[in-house]
């Protein structure tokens, strides 16, 4: 191990070496080979930094600070933790399961081991340089799986601690250690094929699986999510109600409904909120849905009920769900989905297909490309300079690859994983003036990276030059939020 001081002018004092073995005197070393991590913390709660180091066999090896640089570490006998051992796994060790922070607020470091299956233990740190028992509760919050998403670190909010974790979508999750309270705490509900009625926990989430045959899902107060399993439309629609209590002052406004896999039978799906429809249909047929559901919007009473009518009988057209009280809905990446919010405030995602939101501010969230095929996404909004939509990606800011100006349209090229690229299109964001000289903003977007970039800026006139040429739409205003 080295030491080195920094003096009063600045520069570091000559530095101080020893060999490790000096430093264990009551425990033989391990050899530097076995030490599979190391982490740094305050285990004793001095002020100074200590030393943890661990072995594939579970070994712990303590140096607590000193403060003396001649002795500057005090070895702590070794001690095994079985929770460190269960995580070795040749080749696959992930040294982010194991975590050193001070969980209980008494200014010792505590030992985090996360399990695999998203479980974990606690060994709180002692005045005396070791840690206790690992501890576990038995209604315990658990963390994604081991793969599903990576973990980055402990976060402290408001005296509450969380795990910070990111999935592969670029998701950022932040999951409460602290036992989750009945509201918080989740009721899966998975009937498998068949009739079923189920009613959900008023006061939990719930998360329903909608497989085969027909289901009649209600939802409680909490933000509830209706999974489609792509399984065959039941011969009578399914109904998914998100739940609103009659007579409640509370709004529950976050359900959500989500097309998680692509229909056996190959077709694209159908969320529509605004007309209160999840359908199945054949991908050749999604401008004909889309145009059906530009003339139902305007559309009140009867009219509107014929027109919808004249939706659900194109040919190949199955009905899967009627939806009532969601607020959202996302196709997952690998799933052609067609998707229209209704006057709320909706958040639609997508990693391929088209999406438009209605009226209200909407939040639109654009799915990271894992596959090797190429997708196209279009976003259409109401021609309302006044109002913003926001578009989350799932992209890093050196990602986009191209932003720019066809018609009146514009386009983003974004670089996935694995080499594929999605073309995002914002439908109609410009329009061409009388005199054709002139394009003028019809609807600002605002976008955000994943690694925290927010671009906005974007020109309310485009000027055609003598060449006849329009301007570049780049460079756009862009910022890094705090």
């Amino acid at each position: 191990t080295d030491d080195a001081a920094a003096q009063a002018t600045g520069i570091f004092e000559p530095l101080h070496s020893m060999a490790l073995s000096t430093l264990y005197d009551s425990t033989p070393p391990a050899s530097v080979a076995d030490y599979l991590h190391r982490l740094v913390g305050d285990i004793d709660g001095d002020g100074d930094d200590d030393i943890v180091s661990m072995t594939k066999t579970g070994m712990l090896y303590t140096l607590l600070s000193s403060g003396n640089r001649l002795v500057p570490f005090i070895t702590k006998e070794a001690k095994e933790h079985k929770g460190i051992k269960k995580l070795f796994e040749p080749g696959k060790f992930n040294n982010a399961q194991i975590q050193l922070h001070d969980m209980n607020g008494d200014q010792r470091a505590d030992l985090v081991v996360i399990q695999d299956d998203g479980s974990y233990t606690i060994a709180e740190g002692q005045a005396d340089g070791t840690f206790g028992k690992e501890k576990a509760e038995s209604r315990q919050n658990r963390f994604a799986l081991r793969g599903d998403a990576q973990i980055i670190g402990i976060i402290e909010e408001n005296g509450e601690k969380f795990l910070l974790s990111l999935r592969p979508s670029g998701e950022l999750i932040r999951a409460p250690f602290r036992r989750p309270s009945e509201a918080e705490s989740i009721n899966k509900v998975s009937m498998g094929e068949g009739n079923d009625t189920v009613l959900g926990k008023r006061d939990r989430k719930n998360d329903f699986d909608v497989g085969g045959g027909r289901k009649q899902f209600t939802g409680g107060s909490q933000a509830d999510r209706f999974h489609l399993l792509g399984q065959a439309a039941p011969a009578t629609p399914s109904v998914l109600d998100g739940g609103n209590e009659a007579g409640s002052h509370l709004t529950d406004l976050n359900d959500t409904v989500i097309a998680s896999r692509r229909p056996a039978n190959g077709k694209s799906t159908l969320l529509a909120l605004d007309i209160g429809l999840a359908a199945y249909f054949r991908e050749e047929q999604r401008q004909q849905v889309i145009d059906h559901l530009a003339r139902i919007a305007p559309l009140a009473g009867q009219a509107r009920e014929e027109a919808i009518a004249q939706l659900t009988a194109l040919t190949q057209f199955q009905m899967l769900a009627q939806l009532k009280n969601i607020e959202n809905a996302y196709g997952q990446t690998e799933v052609n989905v067609v998707l229209s919010g209704d006057e709320s405030n909706n958040t639609l995602g997508l990693g391929r297909g088209y999406a438009a939101g209605g009226k209200g501010t909407d939040t639109y969230h654009i799915l990271r490309n894992q596959g090797a095929i190429a997708a196209q996404i279009v976003l259409k909004e109401h021609a309302v300079p006044q109002e913003y939509s926001k578009v989350l990606l799932d992209y890093d800011a050196i990602d986009i690859a191209s932003v720019q100006l066809s018609g009146e349209d514009v386009y983003l090229e974004l670089r996935g994983d694995n080499g594929a690229r999605t073309e995002l299109k914002l439908e109609n964001m410009y329009r061409l003036r009388a005199d054709g000289q002139q394009k003028s903003l019809q609807h600002p977007y605002v976008l955000y990276t994943r690694d925290g970039l927010r671009i906005t800026g974007w020109p309310q006139t485009l000027s055609r030059a003598a060449d006849g040429q329009w301007p570049s739409l780049t460079p756009l205003v862009a910022h890094y939020s705090a």
